[in-house]
Formats: C-alpha cells, structure tokens, sequence
C-alpha cells in the first residue's frame, strides 16, 4: 500500500516532537538526581578547573543525548519511507523549534555569547543525526557478511 509523502512527513515531525518531549523529560529528571557529574569531576579532574569541568560536562552530555537519541534514529533506520537524511533533519528542525522555539528576540543576543548556550544548540542539532549514523554504521557493518554469504 502507497501511503502519502505528506504522512511521512508528518511521521518525521510527531518522532521530532516525541524525542524533544523525552530529552526535555529525561534532563530535567536526570539533573535533580544523579551525582554522575560530581563523580566525574572527582575522578577526572579538579572541580576548581574551569577546562576540565567544561570537557567532562560537555562529553557527558554528548554521550547521553546520544543515547537518547538512539531509539529515535532506530525509528528512522527501520522505517524504510523515512530512511532519509531529509527525514532526519525535519525531526531535528521539529526538536530544535521545540526546544528553542519559546525564547524571546531579545533574549537571544544575551544569550549567543554564552559557550554552554552553544553547545546546548549543537547537541540539539547534532545528536539525532549522530545516532542515525551511528546505526547506518551499524547496519552497514552487520549487512557486509551477509552479503559476503549470498555471493559465495
């Protein structure tokens, strides 16, 4: 059955919305209770050096937002009509107009000159298009012997 570009479309745009809804719930949740950041600056670094608690803050958060990003890349791998990089970045536009949507005019130049604003904007735009290419990789890598096999 041929379904409407217009509906996958509109699926990219809801798994958008769906993954700034749980990345938003997940941060809030995450930040009142885990001491992981305090355990990595006690482990990795000195809590008074300013460099080091941005690098281990800024791979954490990396990692994390693309772990949550995961099953909604998954959505985009294994759905053949969104299997597109265009469907993608309509999901990060979604996430991004979502997260940032809200936030003034006049807010914004204050807050352009922020590095943590920054990397906030860049993990919204970039962990969802990492985790699909992670799981291209992925697939690509586990799809290769079996093609090894069919052709022996």
């Amino acid at each position: 059955m041929r379904y409407s570009p217009l509906l996958y479309l509109l699926s990219a745009a809801v798994v958008g919305a769906a993954y700034q809804w749980v990345a938003a719930a997940f941060w809030g949740y995450y930040a009142a209770i885990t001491p992981m950041q305090g355990v990595l600056l006690n482990v990795l670094g000195s809590a008074d050096e300013a460099t080091v608690r941005s690098i281990v803050t800024y791979a954490h958060d990396l990692v994390l937002n693309i772990a949550i990003a995961l099953p909604f890349a998954a959505v985009f791998r294994w759905v053949p009509a969104l299997r597109t990089w265009f469907h993608v970045t309509l999901a990060v536009g979604v996430h991004f107009l979502l997260s940032y949507g809200s936030i003034s005019l006049v807010s914004w130049a204050g807050l352009l000159v922020i590095p943590r604003f920054w990397a906030g904007i860049a993990f919204t735009l970039l962990s969802l298009p990492a985790a699909y290419f992670l799981l291209n990789l992925v697939g690509t890598v586990r799809s290769a012997p079996e093609t090894a096999q069919e052709a022996a």
